[in-house]
């Protein structure tokens, strides 16, 4: 029975990928995916150095294979006006072996310094291939036009029949995660507050959620949002 559907999973992503890149590029967009973090992160740090990077998705900061890595970048007239990547991660505990000793953030983590455990105890152990999603971006012109949903989605769509996770999670700022954005943009419903620490990849003390959701319910949301519900707009300010 898994076996079955897992491959009417894969089946469904694929066809939700084509779909939404379909969809972008009759906006006038155009879609580009990578697998090479870094030139993934030059080609955008080249147009748009100012905008943050998620540390988790620096190559000064993470070493990532380009089987383990899939970034997607969205132009129009050869501008780079979104972009979004999903990640790899194969893990005995996402929490404690990832979080805790930071290595998410950074591969080679000092000793001393660790962040704060979860501040709650409920969450599901998350464990084996699991796929960390982030550093979405969407040029202030192109906003509330659904092309951060489209492009996350179509990202999970390629982790999904590529990597067969088990668990995609990300991270949200407390205030992001409140409103509402994070269930209503990403479909994440799950989330638990990280207790404040010392991030320093970024050199100051942060407070973030972690939102995670399991691949069933992944799939789910890609078979429940469909082609329809796509933003059909013309591009441009």
């Amino acid at each position: 029975m898994f076996l079955n559907w897992q491959s009417s999973q894969q089946a469904l992503a694929r066809d939700y990928q084509a779909d939404a890149v379909a969809i972008l590029e009759r906006q006038g967009l155009e879609v580009a995916f990578e697998t090479e973090l870094s030139r993934w992160y030059t080609d955008f740090h080249g147009s748009h150095g100012d905008v943050y990077f998620t540390p988790s998705f620096d190559p000064e900061n993470v070493d990532v294979r380009p089987s383990d890595f899939c970034g997607a970048l969205l132009r129009c007239a050869g501008e780079i006006v979104a972009r979004s990547g999903i990640r790899l991660v194969e893990t005995d505990d996402l929490v404690r072996d990832e979080l805790v000793t930071m290595r998410i953030w950074r591969n080679r983590p000092c000793l001393e310094e660790r962040l704060a455990h979860l501040a709650r105890t409920n969450v599901p152990k998350i464990k084996g291939r699991t796929c960390h999603e982030g550093s979405t971006w969407v040029a202030p012109a192109f906003r509330r036009r659904g092309i951060a949903a489209r492009l996350v989605n179509a990202l999970r769509a390629i982790a999904l029949a590529q990597w067969k996770p088990g668990w995609i999670f990300g991270f949200v700022q407390p205030d992001v995660f409140k409103s509402g954005v994070a269930h209503r943009t990403y479909g994440y419903r799950l989330a638990a507050p990280l207790e404040i620490g010392y991030l320093p990849v970024v050199r100051r003390y942060v407070s973030v959620y972690l939102s995670y959701m399991s691949s069933q319910e992944a799939a789910l949301r890609l078979r429940s949002q469909g082609t329809s519900r796509a933003e059909t707009r013309t591009p441009g300010p």
